[in-house]
């Protein structure tokens, strides 16, 4: 039927009153081994505040728990970085509204970020978030593989170096990426926008 989830997402901003601050780069990874936290946070942070961006640091709720040591570290590390936030406080919700770009690993924030926002990301392509590890005997490309390509630009995780960069080329060129988004959004997702509606009367016509 579709995403009715989605619809939510776009209706909320639009009751919104949050504008886009372009300079402002939102790191939201997901919490499997190896995650962005884990792995390359600080070059990764470091080349975004070189090349003038605002940084907010914001872990999963399940990190915030897991492993307390490694964000305190963080913490210590960017202390004295004006332009760095470590968000804890999940229920802020600001952050995500305002950031002009998301960076993020393998969590389905991607999804809601690109197809309802849409905004372009950059995926760092850290070790594989795998729940099912016999995934590959289905023979399909599961969702989290198949849109990487189509919802911003995938970075190895050796060139965080140059992230800053990818993250101005991907403002610069933004409309180019949207149009990437919305075209893999029409073949992807169903009925966006009226999902709901479209599933009660499919509902309603089989009663």
């Amino acid at each position: 039927m579709g995403y009715p989830y989605l619809d939510d997402i776009v209706q909320q901003q639009k009751s919104e009153d949050c504008s886009i601050k372009s300079d402002a780069v939102l790191i939201a990874p997901s919490w499997h081994e190896g995650n962005i936290f884990e792995s390359c946070i600080v070059p990764l942070a470091h080349s975004l505040l070189m090349s003038g961006f605002r940084v907010i640091a914001r872990p999963h709720d399940e990190l915030l728990k897991r492993q307390q040591k490694l964000i305190s570290d963080i913490s210590r590390h960017f202390e004295n970085k004006g332009l760095f936030t470590l968000e804890t406080n999940l229920g802020n919700v600001k952050s995500i509204q305002s950031a002009a770009l998301l960076i993020a690993d393998w969590g389905g924030i991607v999804f809601e970020w690109a197809f309802a926002k849409e905004r372009p990301a950059m995926l760092i392509n850290t070790n594989m978030k795998v729940r099912n590890k016999s995934y590959l005997d289905l023979g399909i490309a599961p969702m989290e593989i198949l849109a990487r390509e189509h919802l911003g630009k995938n970075v190895a995780l050796e060139d965080m170096k140059n992230a800053g960069e990818y993250a101005r080329d991907l403002l610069k060129n933004k409309e180019a990426y949207v149009k990437k988004i919305r075209d893999f959004r029409k073949r992807m997702i169903y009925n966006f926008g009226n999902s709901a509606e479209v599933g009660a009367r499919y509902i309603l016509s089989l009663l």
